[in-house]
């Protein structure tokens, strides 16, 4: 596999073409949450277990809401949209995107922002992420590394594909106010070539997601 581009954050776990079912324990580390926690998460978003362990299918529709049998193409249709040096040190999608999941504070770091300063101007809404979000529960939210990666580097955003059967809505509530307590379905890309669900469609990607915040607040070293 060429690596080459791919941030290592993203190349966390070990590299199979064949994504092998995972223990609740592994799965806790893929959520990045603790043990303790998942049965509730397990419950509320209807994930069933095969032989005691957790397919990496039913991971990605019910959790991610995201469709692993079109994960191959979708990569194929992306690359020939796009010149993404990201995206052509993947060999395989679905590998990528078993990475463990960053938590809101990573994910800022990761965008050279404090973690206090984007959550206050996503609450008084004078900036817009259009990262997907996964909502794991009212103060949960997780981000896919690959996404947020794509993001920074390339503004662009990795559309991926919805489940074929929907799987049903979970219904999870944040704080007051709380810009991103949707559940990830709501944030969920439609295939590429259509709009990304969201409340507004930005003209310039690092605008939507900074704008004159970049210039106020943001800091330079990250």
């Amino acid at each position: 596999m060429t690596e080459r581009s791919l941030p290592m954050d993203v190349m966390r776990p070990v590299l199979s073409f064949n994504p092998l079912p995972i223990n609740h324990t592994e799965l806790a580390g893929h959520l990045a949450v603790e043990r303790s926690s998942l049965p509730q998460i397990v419950g509320q978003f209807g994930l069933t277990q095969a032989s005691g362990r957790n397919p990496w299918p039913r991971i990605w529709r019910t959790i991610h809401r995201i469709e692993g049998t079109l994960l191959a193409g979708h990569l194929a249709h992306l690359r020939r949209l796009h010149a993404s040096p990201i995206l052509d040190g993947i060999d395989d999608l679905a590998i990528a995107l078993t990475a463990p999941l960053m938590t809101f504070s990573e994910m800022a770091q990761v965008l050279g922002s404090k973690p206090d300063t984007l959550s206050r101007a996503l609450r008084e809404k004078r900036i817009e992420l259009p990262i997907p979000v996964i909502q794991l529960g009212p103060r949960l939210r997780r981000y896919r590394p690959l996404e947020v990666f794509l993001w920074r580097d390339e503004n662009m955003l990795l559309d991926l594909p919805t489940p074929v059967s929907p799987h049903p809505m979970t219904t999870l509530q944040g704080s007051p106010g709380d810009p991103l307590r949707q559940p990830s379905a709501t944030f969920a890309a439609q295939p590429s070539g259509t709009t990304p669900r969201s409340e507004t469609t930005p003209t310039s990607p690092q605008k939507a997601l900074f704008g004159t915040f970049a210039r106020n607040s943001r800091p330079s070293g990250g």
